[in-house]
């Protein structure tokens, strides 16, 4: 995003309703717009410990004040790895070219009816060519 600072995201349990009908979920970690302010090179990467009583199913919520995304004017992208990124599996993935906001449920569990993760790997690319984004992966 040409502007980091007015990207924000959440990742929070699946929601679910009280009897009362709202909404009881609370965030497991996040960040408000605000937080990327001072992000100069449209990269970021953020570690997510989970710890043992998460749910294994999270919803993943994406926001951009400006409604253009992470797009920079061309290409972007997030990723959430299971763990560290080093060990390659990818549990949710999806394009910066969003408006206000995106969302998807990811599965920490794998089938079964608990967590089996540890820690999340976010990570957000804003790039204006594929270029930029293989340049800022390396850096």
């Amino acid at each position: 995003d040409k502007n980091p600072g007015d990207v924000g995201w959440s990742l929070q349990p699946a929601v679910r309703l009280s009897s009362s009908g709202g909404d009881t979920a609370s965030p497991f970690a996040a960040h408000s717009i605000g937080d990327y302010d001072k992000v100069k090179d449209g990269f970021v990467v953020e570690r997510v410990p989970l710890g043992g009583s998460v749910p294994n199913l999270l919803s993943f919520i994406l926001v951009d004040k400006n409604g253009d995304g992470l797009t920079d004017g061309g290409l972007g992208r997030y990723t959430i790895y299971c763990g560290d990124k080093s060990n390659g599996k990818i549990l949710a993935e999806g394009s910066g070219d969003y408006s206000l906001a995106t969302a998807v449920i990811v599965s920490t569990g794998f089938g079964r009816s608990v967590n089996v993760v540890d820690e999340l790997t976010l990570e957000f690319v804003a790039a204006s060519s594929r270029q930029d984004i293989d340049h800022k992966e390396m850096a």
